[in-house]
């Protein structure tokens, strides 16, 4: 088969779609040697060239007047390499496809990670959440497949956005396997070193943005019933951080919350190592990535309860109410003075992990491919 893959995000994003898109191009490319993969990006960048050169794919970029309009070509010229190049299914790896590819004979594919701007509307500019309502719902009407990265996600589109159920097929989002590796102590060392990291710390990995909700588990910490620091790791241009550091200012905790921006994603696997607890205090996921990588790196996790959680990640975690305070002290410190509850957690979170194997990954999509032509 040739596959062609919106790969803009692959490229030049540092966030949950970024990983999605160059993990399931690694992943494809790896356990389907036969087929090949067309990666469409509008731009290279300069980061992630490297990790997504593999025998079976090929890129594809604007060239001539369409550099100058690159973002034109995404959504409309595209479609004339598309068809130059023989591409039996092309695959929108984050909620969009390009327009008038429903005229052609192409088969079209496109993920949903969420519809949330449909389900918080208030949490996104007016502007923004029009553009998503046009883009995103024009997608998933066109699309012969789409793609939901949980049954959460599946559910939602059903009830949101009133997608045929049929259409839509749940395959789990893709772990970057470097969260497999394991680090020795002077590793570990190294690394503590570099960031400036205490010896014990709770970490949270995500963007810092209202919705992750961080600042639940600072004011817990403002309480003084917790006794390790704070560790955020996520970009932090924003009103949420400006609020978070207000806060974190009026409440002298300048010494209990330290914030990673920028983190090559080499040392992601070691800082997860590194930590005492993982935390993710999160209002609402589509899927929740980081989760996958705590449970594949062996890190004990406290978690906001929530249906979408429970499906990530079973029972391999303590959960608490995302609005309440004293919950979360509660179960922290449950994770930290329990060393046998610790242990639980991690090999419950070990054994759950399985689910996520790469190769059930790349089986499951490359089904759907084949149903389709």
């Amino acid at each position: 088969m040739v596959i062609g893959y919106d790969a803009k995000r692959a490229y030049l994003n540092d966030r949950g779609l970024g990983s999605y898109s160059r993990n399931l191009i690694a992943f494809m490319s790896k356990y389907c040697a036969d087929d090949k993969f067309l990666l469409y990006t509008p731009d290279l960048g300069n980061k992630y060239v490297d990790k997504l050169n593999f025998e079976n794919t090929e890129v594809v970029a604007p060239s001539g007047i369409n550099k100058l309009f690159s973002s034109y070509w995404r959504s409309f010229s595209i479609l004339s390499d598309i068809q130059n190049r023989n591409v039996e299914i092309y695959h929108g790896l984050s909620h969009e496809l390009p327009f008038g590819i429903e005229k052609t004979p192409i088969k079209t594919v496109v993920t949903m990670h969420d519809v949330m701007f449909l389900q918080f509307p208030e949490l996104y500019h007016f502007i923004d959440r029009k553009i998503y309502e046009f883009k995103y719902l024009r997608s998933c009407r066109v699309a012969d497949k789409i793609v939901a990265i949980s049954k959460m996600t599946k559910r939602n589109l059903v009830e949101y956005a009133d997608i045929d159920e049929k259409k839509i097929e749940v395959v789990t989002q893709p772990c970057n396997p470097i969260f497999e590796s394991r680090y020795t102590e002077n590793q570990k060392l190294a690394l503590r070193k570099k960031y400036n990291l205490p010896s014990e710390f709770m970490l949270t990995v995500s963007a810092i943005e209202a919705r992750k909700n961080q600042k639940r588990v600072i004011e817990a910490l403002a309480t003084g019933k917790i006794d390790i620091p704070y560790v955020i790791v996520g970009r932090q241009e924003n009103e949420y951080f400006k609020d978070i550091s207000n806060y974190i200012s009026s409440h002298k905790l300048e010494d209990k919350v330290i914030f990673l921006s920028n983190v090559p994603d080499s040392d992601l696997p070691i800082i997860y190592q590194c930590a005492t607890v993982f935390v993710f205090p999160s209002l609402y996921e589509g899927f929740g990535i980081p989760l996958v990588e705590a449970m594949t790196s062996g890190t004990p996790i406290v978690c906001s309860k929530g249906e979408c959680f429970d499906e990530t990640i079973g029972s391999s975690a303590l959960f608490a109410d995302s609005s309440s305070t004293d919950e979360w002290i509660n179960s922290i410190n449950r994770v930290l003075n329990d060393s046998d509850l610790r242990q639980n957690i991690i090999k419950k979170g070990l054994d759950f992990r399985e689910k996520y194997s790469e190769q059930n990954i790349a089986n499951n999509l490359r089904s759907i491919y084949k149903s389709m032509l």
